[in-house]
């Protein structure tokens, strides 16, 4: 898989861009496991970002510097590795309960020398549920998939 991804804030009165990331993954898929229609997947692969994503949260200008956080410049490249899992167990047609998790490996990356630069390590989890409100009148079976 390549995901690569415009990434943009808000403060609810105006959007910034803010740059690119790049992630492009070696994933795995199983279906089916447990019940028809679930779906298990694992991915790894490294991330990368421009100049603009990077400066977002790890660059600290010169109005800003203190003593305990120098000014620094922050710099395209890589971010870091990520390891992920999740799984899809559809309940009925239209809803699916889901749970996940990632970790992100941030050894070597680009920017570890910001002053903002916090951890090695991040992790996530989740958990969700999806309901889908509209289908198709024309539906087709993928292997995978429930039935309507």
């Amino acid at each position: 898989d390549l995901n690569l991804r415009s990434v943009f804030s808000t403060d609810l009165s105006s959007v910034s861009y803010r740059g690119i990331v790049a992630a492009p993954e070696i994933a795995w898929r199983q279906g089916d496991l447990l019940k028809d229609g679930s779906r298990l997947r694992l991915a790894v692969g490294p991330i990368f970002a421009t100049e603009e994503y990077m400066s977002y949260f790890y660059e600290v200008q010169d109005r800003y510097a203190r003593p305990d956080r120098p000014a620094y410049s922050a710099r395209a490249g890589y971010v870091g590795s990520r390891l992920q899992g999740s799984y899809r167990f559809p309940v009925t047609a239209r809803f699916s309960l889901f749970a996940g998790a990632r970790v992100d490996l941030l050894y070597g990356a680009t920017n570890a020398d910001s002053p903002l630069f916090r951890s090695d390590v991040n992790g996530a989890v989740l958990i969700g549920a999806a309901y889908s409100l509209y289908q198709s009148s024309q539906t087709v079976t993928l292997p995978g998939t429930l039935e309507n």
